[in-house]
Protein backbone atom coordinates (compact mmCIF):
# COMPACT_ATOMS: atom_id res chain seq x y z
CA UNK A 1 0.00 0.00 0.00
CA UNK A 2 2.58 2.33 1.14
CA UNK A 3 4.27 1.87 -2.24
CA UNK A 4 1.23 2.76 -4.53
CA UNK A 5 0.46 5.83 -2.14
CA UNK A 6 3.37 6.84 -0.32
CA UNK A 7 1.29 10.07 0.82
CA UNK A 8 -1.85 8.50 2.06
CA UNK A 9 -2.62 8.19 5.73
CA UNK A 10 -4.61 5.59 7.56
CA UNK A 11 -7.97 6.42 8.62
CA UNK A 12 -10.21 4.55 11.23
CA UNK A 13 -13.88 4.98 11.10
CA UNK A 14 -15.68 5.53 13.97
CA UNK A 15 -18.63 4.38 12.77
CA UNK A 16 -17.23 1.31 11.88
CA UNK A 17 -16.12 0.69 15.45
CA UNK A 18 -19.01 1.79 17.04
CA UNK A 19 -21.29 -0.83 15.01
CA UNK A 20 -18.99 -3.73 16.04
CA UNK A 21 -18.97 -2.82 19.31
CA UNK A 22 -22.82 -2.51 19.41
CA UNK A 23 -22.90 -6.06 17.72
CA UNK A 24 -20.67 -7.74 20.65
CA UNK A 25 -23.52 -6.12 23.44
CA UNK A 26 -26.11 -6.58 21.46
CA UNK A 27 -25.30 -10.25 21.01
CA UNK A 28 -24.27 -10.23 24.93
CA UNK A 29 -27.72 -9.08 25.66
CA UNK A 30 -29.42 -11.63 23.68
CA UNK A 31 -27.55 -14.42 24.92
CA UNK A 32 -28.36 -12.99 28.32
CA UNK A 33 -32.13 -12.69 27.17
CA UNK A 34 -32.50 -16.64 26.36
CA UNK A 35 -31.11 -18.03 29.35
CA UNK A 36 -33.19 -15.99 31.59
CA UNK A 37 -36.10 -17.33 29.25
CA UNK A 38 -35.01 -20.94 29.96
CA UNK A 39 -34.69 -20.34 33.43
CA UNK A 40 -37.87 -19.13 33.44
CA UNK A 41 -39.32 -22.00 31.60
CA UNK A 42 -37.20 -24.27 34.01
CA UNK A 43 -39.09 -22.76 37.16
CA UNK A 44 -42.32 -22.87 35.30
CA UNK A 45 -42.41 -26.78 34.69
CA UNK A 46 -40.47 -27.46 38.46
CA UNK A 47 -43.49 -25.18 39.82
CA UNK A 48 -46.54 -26.14 37.75
CA UNK A 49 -45.79 -30.21 38.90
CA UNK A 50 -46.28 -28.79 42.36
CA UNK A 51 -49.40 -27.50 41.73
CA UNK A 52 -48.24 -23.87 42.57
CA UNK A 53 -48.38 -20.79 41.07
CA UNK A 54 -44.82 -19.28 39.30
CA UNK A 55 -43.85 -15.65 40.59
CA UNK A 56 -40.40 -14.65 39.44
CA UNK A 57 -38.19 -12.12 41.42
CA UNK A 58 -38.99 -8.16 41.10
CA UNK A 59 -36.24 -5.74 41.27
CA UNK A 60 -37.55 -2.67 42.97
CA UNK A 61 -38.21 -1.14 39.56
CA UNK A 62 -40.56 -3.91 39.22
CA UNK A 63 -39.05 -5.99 36.14
CA UNK A 64 -37.73 -9.51 36.24
CA UNK A 65 -34.41 -10.14 35.22
CA UNK A 66 -35.98 -10.83 31.65
CA UNK A 67 -37.41 -7.45 31.45
CA UNK A 68 -34.40 -6.08 32.50
CA UNK A 69 -32.93 -7.36 29.75
CA UNK A 70 -35.35 -7.28 27.42
CA UNK A 71 -35.68 -3.58 27.99
CA UNK A 72 -31.89 -2.40 27.93
CA UNK A 73 -31.82 -2.87 24.16
CA UNK A 74 -31.98 1.26 23.58
CA UNK A 75 -30.28 2.41 26.31
CA UNK A 76 -27.26 0.79 26.05
CA UNK A 77 -26.37 2.67 23.26
CA UNK A 78 -27.47 5.87 24.10
CA UNK A 79 -25.52 8.83 26.04
CA UNK A 80 -26.01 8.19 29.98
CA UNK A 81 -26.93 11.89 29.90
CA UNK A 82 -29.72 11.40 27.81
CA UNK A 83 -31.68 8.38 29.94
CA UNK A 84 -34.63 8.73 31.41
CA UNK A 85 -35.46 8.28 35.08
CA UNK A 86 -36.36 4.66 33.98
CA UNK A 87 -33.62 3.54 32.48
CA UNK A 88 -31.10 4.96 35.08
CA UNK A 89 -33.01 2.77 37.40
CA UNK A 90 -32.77 -0.54 34.53
CA UNK A 91 -29.41 0.42 33.89
CA UNK A 92 -28.33 0.56 37.88
CA UNK A 93 -30.02 -3.22 37.76
CA UNK A 94 -28.64 -4.22 35.09
CA UNK A 95 -25.10 -3.51 35.33
CA UNK A 96 -25.03 -4.95 38.80
CA UNK A 97 -26.69 -8.21 37.77
CA UNK A 98 -24.17 -8.22 34.58
CA UNK A 99 -21.53 -6.28 35.40
CA UNK A 100 -19.38 -7.72 32.32
CA UNK A 101 -21.91 -5.88 29.91
CA UNK A 102 -20.77 -2.19 31.05
CA UNK A 103 -17.41 -2.93 30.11
CA UNK A 104 -18.24 -3.74 26.64
CA UNK A 105 -20.03 -0.39 26.02
CA UNK A 106 -18.47 2.30 23.78
CA UNK A 107 -19.25 5.23 25.83
CA UNK A 108 -19.29 4.25 30.06
CA UNK A 109 -22.66 5.98 30.89
CA UNK A 110 -22.36 8.09 34.05
CA UNK A 111 -26.08 8.43 35.00
CA UNK A 112 -25.89 5.80 36.91
CA UNK A 113 -23.03 5.97 39.20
Amino acid sequence: MRSCFPKASRVIERLNIRMSASEVVQKIRIKHRWENIQKETLCKEVVKGKREKYCPKHFENENTRKKVVTGSRYLLFKSGEKWTNTQRKRAKILFEQYPHIRGKLIRSPTACE
